[in-house]
């Protein structure tokens, strides 16, 4: 959510910013999907306590709550969302409310784009769709569209110049690192942090 927070509270910035590719991200909070709701469950409260971030992309954190209460897509900006319908951490993906689509973007389903693809939320940014989505929203106006990618797209896992053996032996460490360096010994709190006062709606 980095991107539209600050396209969001910072406008000036909008006019430097052509696209915003998102890819796996959890717009509209997460459950944790089957990798890590026991985790959200048992660690988010006040009585334990998780990492900041992971409070704040709950569903209904405040975080969420004040970004979403806003336009979703904000500014001339073009947004392409890339998701995966069965990821394993960023859930619900389902309509009619995928948690990773934003109101006003071009919202790209992996699996759609092709059929069969298995891919995780750690492998989804080298994936062959979320490069495709990428250089096609660079190269032309607008979001990305999935009828102008290359007709290759499907054939190789990840993104042309990535050697398959090597970028899933990375992939496969990265679980191991998050939870080394994010839930084991990172930052705790034992509630979501409270919102700049810049960012709270008037009501």
């Amino acid at each position: 959510m980095l991107p539209r927070w600050a396209l969001t509270f910072w406008p000036d910035l909008r006019r430097q910013v052509t696209d915003v590719v998102s890819i796996a991200a959890t717009q509209h909070g997460t459950t944790g999907g089957p990798l890590g709701s026991a985790y959200i469950d048992s660690a988010c409260r006040p009585t334990v306590g998780c990492p900041p971030a992971i409070w704040q992309q709950r569903i209904g954190s405040r975080f969420l709550s004040e970004l979403n209460a806003r336009d979703e897509t904000p500014g001339r900006t073009s947004w392409t969302t890339v998701r995966i319908l069965n990821d394993g951490i960023v859930q619900p993906q389902q309509p009619p409310r995928p948690t990773s689509s934003l109101r006003g973007a071009r919202n790209l389903l992996v699996e759609a784009v092709c059929p069969g693809r298995a891919t995780g939320p750690f492998a989804a940014p080298y994936d062959s769709v979320s490069f495709a989505s990428l250089l096609d929203a660079i190269e032309h106006r607008g979001g990305a569209r999935a009828s102008r990618f290359p007709k290759g797209v499907c054939d190789r896992p990840y993104g042309s110049g990535l050697d398959p053996p090597r970028t899933t032996q990375r992939i496969d460490a990265t679980l191991g690192l998050f939870l080394e360096r994010v839930v084991t010994s990172g930052l705790k709190a034992k509630a979501e942090p409270a919102l700049r006062r810049y960012a709270r709606i008037r009501r």
